[in-house]
């Protein structure tokens, strides 16, 4: 059986790479498994891989989640020693994944597990983005908050929504004054 050796990286983070040896026979599905594992990433999203040309961009659909189960193979695909291909994961929080065949190997090493991962290069970025705790805002976020404090109420005096805390007080103390004997604990 001929082993495929592809080098999978990140777009988002191109210094980072997984060598990954698949049996010709095996399904886009198990490759997909592997490198999300080889990535540390969980499963659970949509994806799809696209043949690729020599400059990444996509060409034709391959196989994705709707036939994760299905037989596609990964030898179905491969018409060029440079194969490429793109996959898409998690459409919600997108990544990009370019994926090179780089070796082909008439037969498989007795004894192992495919896929495999063969080589890891770099630490992959975190799959999810911690959410911003206050005062931690990315830039938009920023401008939105400057867009809803910029709102006007009626008056120039430069403090928009804010509180006339002195008024607010006398609100308080009008009426009968108690002294502030009468709200002593015993």
């Amino acid at each position: 059986m001929a082993i495929y050796k592809f080098r999978v990286s990140l777009e988002q983070a191109e210094e980072v790479y997984r060598d990954i040896e698949v049996k010709s026979n095996q399904s886009f599905a198990s490759f997909f498994e592997a490198i999300l594992k080889s990535m540390g990433f969980t499963t659970g999203a949509e994806f799809n891989f696209f043949q690729s040309d020599s400059v990444w961009h996509k060409e034709d659909w391959v196989a994705g989640t709707e036939n994760l189960k299905g037989p596609v193979k990964v030898s179905q695909f491969i018409f060029d020693p440079h194969q490429r291909f793109i996959l898409e994961y998690d459409l919600d929080n997108p990544w990009e994944f370019y994926i090179e065949l780089i070796k082909l190997t008439p037969k498989e090493t007795p004894g192992v597990v495919y896929p495999v991962v063969v080589k890891k290069e770099g630490i992959p970025p975190a799959q999810f983005k911690p959410k911003p705790i206050i005062g931690d805002m990315d830039e938009e976020e920023d401008d939105n908050m400057d867009d809803l404090n910029d709102s006007d109420d009626g008056d120039d005096d430069g403090n928009d929504f804010q509180i006339d805390m002195d008024e607010d007080l006398d609100d308080l103390t009008m009426g009968d004054e108690d002294s502030a004997d009468d709200y002593k604990i015993s």
